[in-house]
């Protein structure tokens, strides 16, 4: 595999029948295309949006929650107690 050089389902036939990875299982999946770096390594994915566009919307979801894992959490009962007050000042 060579620089940027992009796998997609078809081209691997045959890792199943070799005890393929579950990562190189993934890369048979239609729509899903790797890149690879110049060692080989997958450092990047393509995902066909119009066919799995709750792939991306769940790992979109992860990726955010992750990103702010360090942040400060806020109770339940005062995120309910600010939301009653701007509810009663609209109306």
């Amino acid at each position: 595999m060579g620089s940027g050089q992009v796998l997609s389902g078809g081209q691997n036939e045959g890792l199943q029948r070799r005890g393929a990875s579950h990562w190189e299982k993934m890369m048979e999946i239609k729509g899903v295309q790797f890149l690879s770096d110049q060692k080989g390594q997958k450092t990047r994915v393509l995902i066909d949006l119009k066919r799995h566009r709750r792939i991306w919307e769940d790992l979109y979801d992860a990726m955010m929650a992750e990103s702010r894992r360090g942040e400060p959490r806020v109770a339940w009962e005062a995120v309910k107690k600010r939301l009653k007050r701007a509810a009663a000042s609209r109306g």
